[in-house]
């Protein structure tokens, strides 16, 4: 296959940006590129797309992993400190809107979303390729921006919808859209996805059906449209193109991409293309000193023991999950096979072995996307970030099921053992009950299956909206509760508006019709 990496072109870049000048404007310099004169074949709408593929990669090494990647994680239980201030603001719950952090995750909303919208607008002038082709890049361009968009509803819940490229001063300044229509727009632009793009998509890291299909479903999910949700999964589930790797611990460390497994995924890669390096600081920042890393968060202590203690094989030891998210051995600094902790045995063999209690009580560290297949590199990380796949659409089918009672408990369990036999994680007994069951999907399954990957918080939002309704107050309480139960050291600090992240203040101060989100005015 053709892996098309997500490159950010000056030259796009430059052109793009005239386009937020006024049409009406009586002097065009005709040594520069404008609409008119750039969309004239197929090239300019690909690079156009990439541009906007590249918002979601979180485009330079350092921005992308610490704007990103702690506005998404951090807001959990399952990290720990960082010295990078805008990190541990999230992770405190002492956001404000000045923190780089949660308005870095909006800009690249924006941008990302700004580059689709010109794909969107511009692609049908193109006369040199077909309409059933622009329709497939357009479609493209609206999974993108629906992807955005399903963060923007999650993370900041209000804000505006743009769903055109803003040509007039006068339309610069947008209002807040409310939640409802936030996700209209991100159901309408999957459809479309739905409707036009290929099966699978020839281009490794671009969107097909089955990734439009599955965002959809979590759309639905996070909307607690839970047979809408399932009527979704239940597609990707019986087409028969997907199933669960051999090696859990591979999906997360670039030896293993586009597998059965992914559905769609961020690239990255540790050659430079078109002068633009394409790895992530990810193996830099979360190694431990001991490594040589700056060690810049580890994994709590309770969600390390919780782990260990919780998710073992019949033989009490650790599953391949465990091993395959969190280093409890600090020296690591390479993918290195086994993960597990292990004995030489006198013939030569390796044994996994029981860890021991410095390893329990000491500082443990990320696995995921951590570690470098680069000997040469060994700090920085080329792995794909996964943000859909199909042990995720699993377990999701399994929660709707449970949800909607459209379906039985065991066809639930069913669906979570699936999982838990690839790792040889014990399986979930029959003998529960549904809400017991429920539980152990919310607490369990779905935090030691997916910890680390961006699904946390949305889950937690989610949970929270189907216990406690409508009341911000009553949702507060939910993700609170779960944050005393798992020992989260900032609960205190947890209040109702950090629910949402607050609109930016760059925004409010420079948009004379945005408002701030009620829960921070």
């Amino acid at each position: 296959m053709r892996k098309i990496k997500f490159i950010l072109l000056g030259l796009v870049g430059s052109l793009l940006l005239l386009t937020s000048c006024e049409k009406d404007l009586d002097v065009t310099n005709p040594n520069q590129p404008s609409p008119d004169t750039y969309w004239q074949q197929e090239e300019h709408a690909i690079k156009t797309l990439t541009s906007a593929y590249a918002y979601t990669q979180a485009p330079g090494m350092w921005t992308g992993t610490w704007t990103v990647f702690p506005a998404e994680i951090f807001k959990t239980e399952f990290p720990m400190m960082t010295p990078w201030k805008s990190s541990n603001r999230v992770f405190e719950f002492t956001d404000d809107p000045s923190n780089s952090a949660s308005s870095g995750l909006w800009d690249f909303i924006y941008t990302g979303n700004y580059f689709a919208n010109q794909v969107l607008k511009y692609t049908d002038q193109i006369e040199d390729i077909s309409d059933e082709r622009k329709k497939e890049i357009k479609a493209e361009a609206r999974f993108v921006r629906a992807y955005n968009n399903y963060r923007l509803a999650i993370y900041f819940e209000k804000a505006p919808v743009i769903n055109k490229v803003i040509e007039k001063k006068e339309n610069f300044f947008q209002e807040k859209n409310s939640n409802a229509e936030i996700w209209e727009q991100v159901e309408k632009d999957l459809q479309y996805g739905i409707d036009n793009l290929p099966e699978s998509n020839v281009n490794e890291g671009r969107a097909d059906k089955y990734a439009a299909r599955a965002l959809l479903g979590k759309a639905h999910m996070q909307q607690l449209e839970w047979s809408k949700a399932k009527n979704q999964f239940n597609k990707i589930i019986n087409s028969g193109n997907f199933g669960l790797v051999d090696d859990y611990a591979s999906l997360f460390t670039g030896l293993n991409e586009d597998t059965k497994e992914h559905i769609f995924a961020i690239k990255f890669t540790h050659k430079d293309a078109g002068g633009t390096s394409e790895n992530h600081a990810w193996p830099l920042m979360l190694h431990s000193k001991d490594a040589n890393g700056w060690e810049c968060h580890w994994v709590s202590k309770w969600f390390a023991n919780w782990m260990a203690e919780n998710d073992t094989m019949s033989n009490g030891l650790i599953s391949k999950r465990v091993w395959g998210t969190i280093r409890y051995d600090s020296t690591i600094n390479s993918y290195t096979k086994p993960h597990p902790p292990y004995d030489t045995l006198a013939n030569g063999d390796l044994e996994q072995r029981p860890l021991t209690e410095e390893e329990l009580s000491t500082k443990s560290f990320q696995m995921k996307y951590a570690l470098s297949t680069d000997d040469a590199d060994p700090m920085s990380g080329e792995s794909d970030i996964i943000i859909l796949r199909y042990a995720d659409i699993l377990l999701s089918q399994a929660e709707s099921i449970l949800m909607s009672g459209n379906g039985t408990k065991d066809e639930a369990i069913d669906l979570i053992n699936q999982v838990r036999d690839r790792s040889n994680t014990v399986n979930m007994p029959y003998s529960l009950s549904k809400e017991e069951v429920l539980e152990k999907l919310r607490h369990h399954d779905r935090m030691a299956e997916l910890a680390l990957e961006r699904h946390r918080w949305p889950d937690l939002r989610r949970w929270s909206k189907a216990e406690g309704g409508d009341s911000y107050s009553a949702q507060h309480s939910y993700i609170k509760n779960v944050f005393e139960e798992h020992n989260h050291p900032n609960v205190d600090n947890f209040k109702v508006r950090n629910l949402v992240y607050p609109i930016p203040r760059s925004e409010i101060t420079s948009n004379k019709n945005m408002e701030q989100h009620e829960l921070w005015k």
